[in-house]
């Protein structure tokens, strides 16, 4: 369905407000990540264990994260529904099924061919790169085989 021009202007300015509020967020959060980083001088071994772990878990889970939206939050955003993970999935073995040319896939094979076609596939849908630290040890591989 097509947005009426009304529906775009008052979705645009919601945007731009959305915006503001996430560079205010990455400010706090950075503010909050200065704090934390600059603990016992900067020197984080003088912390304890369990300190530094619940440091590095707040580094990953909010600053860098909050880093990513900030450097994203001033790019252009379409006014269209985004795809979800499942869709991607399953748009991406679509047309995998539908090119004429094969492609073996395995523990025995190069993975760079799938790679690159993921990575294609994934830019003509505009989605962004995985993310550092959090794709690998999110993901659960099934152990069934077909």
């Amino acid at each position: 369905m097509e947005m009426t021009s009304k529906v775009r202007e008052t979705w645009e300015q919601e945007v731009t407000v959305l915006k503001d509020e996430i560079v205010k967020l990455g400010n706090i959060l950075e503010a909050a990540w200065g704090v934390i980083a600059n603990a016992g001088g900067g020197n984080w071994e003088i912390e304890t264990k369990d300190w530094q772990e619940a440091a590095a878990r707040w580094r990953d889970n909010y600053h860098t994260q909050a880093l990513m939206i900030g450097a994203n939050y001033n790019e252009k955003i379409e006014v269209s529904e985004r795809i979800i993970a499942s869709e991607a999935l399953f748009g991406f073995a679509a047309w995998m099924t539908c090119r004429t040319q094969a492609l073996m896939i395995g523990a025995n094979y190069d993975a760079a061919p799938v790679a690159d076609l993921v990575k294609k596939w994934c830019d003509a849908n505009g989605l962004p790169e995985p993310r550092d630290g959090i794709y690998a040890k999110n993901i659960k591989q099934p152990k069934a085989e077909l």
